[in-house]
């Protein structure tokens, strides 16, 4: 069986769950994008920044909050929409894989005449696919959004941000991936990678509150994928190449463990 075909299987029956995904990340960014002038116009935003100290505005990324790419920044890019990205990516394989295997739904795709992993790395692209079509949606809306609205947000910083949250998707997904490979436990698929997510999250933005502890956020793959400060940086090659390293070797690691354990339901 050709990789392509156990590919756009997976990618066909995950169509409703990525389209329920990428719909309710548009109307999210949308519904943010429409109340901009608004607040804009009333000085809201300003107001609410500078009533916040530092160690609270910091990490959820409302620094310069009264400002258009601050706005979208806070409301957006600083966590929310990186939390969803990285959600998604690692729920979708924990459905596709553990939850497939213990539901018995790949017991008879394991008997074919083909390694087991090509079947787990085909769904698992799959995965990663609706992953990316979400992002690319999202950079869509929220490009035209700002051209509509008239916000004072380069474009290639939109671009930058969307390629970040994909990227972060992708190292998550790629974590559940390996804790597959090891056991096809959903709690574990879905809990271990959550919690990297979670734990990056606090090294990036809440760590560096501490002077001492500052160097510690370019451990996380916040980092790596979103750079300093989303929607205000430029694309960061170095963490790009970062996550896709740990993401080959999770990928390599998960196949060759998948080999040596025995299938749920066998």
């Amino acid at each position: 069986m050709r990789f392509s075909h156990l590919f756009f299987s997976s990618l066909q029956v995950q169509a409703r769950a990525i389209a329920v995904w990428t719909v309710s990340v548009l109307v999210l960014a949308a519904t943010v994008i429409v109340l901009w002038p608004m607040l804009d116009t009333a000085d809201a935003l300003t107001s609410l920044a500078d009533s916040l100290p530092p160690e609270v505005a910091e990490p959820l990324g409302l620094t310069n909050f009264g400002t258009a790419a601050g706005y979208l920044n806070g409301e957006l890019f600083a966590m929310l929409l990186p939390f969803i990205a990285g959600i998604m990516g690692l729920t979708r394989v924990s459905n596709q894989l553990a939850d497939a295997e213990n539901a018995d739904r790949v017991e008879i795709l394991y008997t074919l005449p083909v390694p087991r992993w090509k079947v787990t790395l085909a769904r698992w692209a799959a995965c990663v696919t609706g992953l990316g079509i979400m992002c690319a949606a999202t950079w869509a809306t929220v490009r035209i959004g700002v051209t509509l609205a008239e916000m004072d947000v380069a474009q290639h910083c939109v671009a930058a941000a969307c390629v970040g949250l994909f990227l972060l998707g992708l190292v998550h997904a790629g974590l559940a991936y390996l804790v597959y490979g090891a056991t096809a436990s959903k709690g574990l698929v879905t809990g271990v990678p959550l919690v990297v997510l979670v734990v990056g999250y606090i090294v990036y933005a809440v760590l560096p509150m501490v002077d001492e502890l500052s160097g510690a956020q370019r451990f996380s793959p916040w980092y790596w994928a979103l750079g300093e400060s989303p929607l205000t940086g430029a694309f960061n090659a170095g963490g790009y190449v970062a996550v896709l390293a740990v993401t080959a070797a999770a990928l390599a690691t998960g196949s060759a463990l998948l080999a040596r354990r025995d299938c749920v339901q066998a």
